[in-house]
């Protein structure tokens, strides 16, 4: 991939406007944390608190799990709009946007405006959602009259009525509220959304340092008794403190989660996409307000704001490693949903939990009617169990995993209910789609089988580690043993389900045994899968096949392979916000599963990284134009830690706020590393225990 020139970057950003870009901005710019651009028409990105979000310029503002509409039609369940009223209209005359910056590391959006009329009167726009006080949005501009005052007029642009939500119910002045139209099921209530805003329309006369702020505070009845007060209370509140200290409360609450990340040096535009990376994911979740992921973000209603697979299986596991409590918040989602799933698999005829396909507010199937993943994308109950596999490896946590026997082993008996005998003994499961949606209603998919198979064994091992007697540990364990997964040993391949005749696929399917299935294969095979799959596999596809492409090769010790698919992995990345593309050709915007499967590239990746079942294993390597990588803030257990490594050395500090010493081993000797300490050692595959 070409990399772009600061240099480069700045002639352009300069050349395209009459304002000078701020200093701050090009200083947070060579750091990797702020985003230029000098025109208005990019693609813009958006800001969030992972309760509320919204794209810049859009006109509809989104709060997690408020949804309208019903489940079971063409239409069904979509996020419910907000107009955004905070969206500005400058005058008189016209202004245009001369340059603009996202700062990743604040979560802030600054952006330059200039007054056609007058080119000596500019504003400064910054836009956020505050991180700690979760439903407010903030926007403010700061002027520049350079010569005599200037008159300046302004008015919100919120775009059309909402078709999702009726706001003719005012409980007073002060508070504006509204209820979602259509209830996602029969007899389901309706979301009531209440805001309260300080707008200050009108006009003002500005000289250098005037300022406009506009503030809007949502609250719902998802999480709140009484919004309409609450929303009152929560904007009073922050309209009492000083601009600049509410965002230095925002800041800071951003500070504390840039403690945890990803760092490369060498690159300055793959730290770029790294930084964007982890801020459009973090920027749509937070520990605490437990809903789920969409692959279009909280700021879009792509797949109508829907869950899916792509939560657990492509974003949870670097939030898992990264942002534990985050994490938690999010596979909480699913926890909290058990009687959707305990209805869709007894209106199926089976037994157990049997996740939808596509989720929303209640947990009940929302897919659209003339979709049939509905129907056959059966393996994402295997998902959920395989997050909370994961999670549990990190934590240790007895009390959280006990929390999750019901889930767990809820999808063990729908699997024991769905599987069938085959004539040879073993067991296989028919009518699925697996990952590769181009192959749809087959038997025996691969990968549908393997996470089965691992979920099944799975419940076995949560009722011995809890103690518990589970009444069908028995069936389950059978059952797993003889798990059918297609193999030709002839090609040494795993044929992606019976009858698979060599056709184009989507996207990975097959590839992902090795990773994330950790199913025990061979190098030889597992090579064989990827070059066999890799050519097979539509180009026009999502990336995160290529991120996968990367981790399996590396596992095989081929860097240089792997260093053809990796660029690839975040080639959907679109500067100069590196807003996530569902394709090279488009599709889903601010598409973060994108992001999701491009950072795991890195951490499993580049980093080895694998969570056994007492451990973490890690085989670092450095990724292509890099010179040394960090992972920080590792959360392992009670520990929290930072690996650096570079051509030469790892380097292991454990942090000093961390609770627990860690053991390092290379496979001869065992080194110990309280808290406050580091450890040096010489490049190699290593392992880390919690004492």
């Amino acid at each position: 991939m070409q990399f772009i020139s600061l240099a480069f970057l700045l002639v352009v950003l300069l050349g395209s406007c009459s304002a000078e870009i701020p200093s701050a901005w090009i200083r947070g710019h060579r750091a990797g944390n702020i985003l230029l651009s000098g025109s208005g028409s990019d693609l813009l990105p958006f800001v969030g608190n992972g309760y509320i979000a919204v794209t810049i310029d859009s006109d509809s503002i989104y709060v997690g799990g408020v949804y309208n509409g019903p489940a079971g039609t063409t239409k069904p369940s979509h996020r419910a709009r907000i107009p955004n009223i905070l969206r500005a209209a400058l005058g008189p005359n016209q202004w245009r946007p001369t340059s603009a910056a996202l700062d990743v590391e604040t979560a802030v959006f600054e952006r330059v405006w200039t007054n056609l009329d007058n080119p000596q009167l500019q504003a400064i726009e910054r836009t956020y959602a505050h991180r700690s006080r979760r439903g407010l949005l903030v926007s403010t501009f700061t002027f520049s009259a350079f010569g005599a005052p200037y008159n300046v007029s302004w008015r919100s642009s919120p775009g059309p009525r909402s078709q999702d939500i009726d706001f003719s119910h005012n409980p007073g002045n002060s508070v504006t509220c509204g209820r979602t139209i259509v209830p996602e099921a029969t007899g389901a209530p309706l979301t009531t959304v209440c805001f309260s805003s300080r707008l200050e329309t009108g006009s003002i006369t500005v000289t250098t340092g005037a300022n406009i702020s506009r503030l809007l505070f949502i609250s719902t009845s998802l999480d709140s008794p009484d919004p309409a007060s609450d929303a009152v209370a929560g904007l009073s509140a922050a309209a009492l403190i000083p601009s600049e200290e509410l965002l230095g409360e925002h800041k800071d609450a951003w500070t504390r989660l840039w403690s945890h990340g990803i760092e490369v040096s060498g690159s300055l535009q793959l730290s770029q996409i790294i930084n964007s990376s982890l801020y459009y994911l973090l920027s749509s979740s937070r520990n605490d307000f437990p809903w789920s992921l969409s692959p279009g973000s909280l700021s879009s209603n792509s797949y109508n704001g829907h869950v899916f697979w792509d939560s657990e299986t492509w974003m949870l596991p670097t939030l898992s490693v990264l942002h534990r409590e985050i994490a938690s918040s999010i596979l909480l989602y699913r926890n909290l949903r058990l009687a959707g799933a305990k209805q869709k698999a007894a209106s199926n005829g089976y037994s157990g939990l049997q996740f939808p396909w596509e989720s929303a507010q209640l947990g009940v199937e929302v897919t659209p009617t003339d979709a049939d993943t509905g129907i056959y994308e059966q393996h994402i109950s295997s998902d959920i169990v395989l997050a909370v596999k994961q999670l549990w490896r990190l934590s240790g946590d007895l009390n959280w995993l006990k929390s999750y026997l019901d889930l767990v082993c809820g999808v063990a008996d729908f699997w024991a209910s769905r599987v069938q005998r085959r004539n040879d003994g073993s067991f296989g499961i028919y009518g699925v789609t697996g990952p590769d949606e181009y192959a749809v209603n087959v038997n025996n998919s691969a990968y549908t089988n393997a996470a089965a198979r691992l979920s099944l064994e799975f419940a076995v091992e949560i009722c011995g580690l809890l103690n518990v007697s589970c009444q069908n540990a028995g069936a389950w364990g059978e059952i797993a043993s003889q798990m059918y997964i297609p193999f030709d040993s002839s090609r040494g391949i795993h044929p992606e389900y019976d009858g698979y005749t060599g056709g184009k696929i989507k996207q990975a399917d097959v590839v992902l045994l090795g990773y994330p299935l950790g199913l025990d294969i061979t190098d030889t095979v597992r090579l064989n899968d990827v070059k066999y799959y890799a050519a097979r596999t539509d180009v026009n596809g999502p990336c995160m096949t290529d991120g996968i492409h990367t981790i399996a090769l590396l596992s095989c010790g081929l860097p240089e392979a792997a260093a053809e698919y990796f660029p690839k992995s975040f080639a959907n990345a679109k500067p100069p916000f590196w807003v996530w593309q569902e394709t090279p050709t488009g599709g889903a915007v601010n598409f973060i599963t994108g992001a999701g499967g491009f950072l795991q590239a890195l951490i499993f990746g580049y980093g080895g990284l694998r969570i056994e079942n007492g451990s973490l294993l890690f085989s670092p390597r450095l990724a292509p134009e890099t010179s040394s990588m960090k992972v920080r803030g590792v959360r392992y257990r009670l520990a929290v830690f930072d690996v650096f490594w570079d051509q030469d050395h790892v380097i292991i500090l454990n942090l000093p706020e961390s609770a627990m010493t860690i053991f390092i081993s290379d496979g001869l000797r065992s080194h110990e590393v309280p808290a406050g300490q580091r450890f040096q050692f010489p490049v190699s595959p290593f392992s880390v225990f919690a004492g």
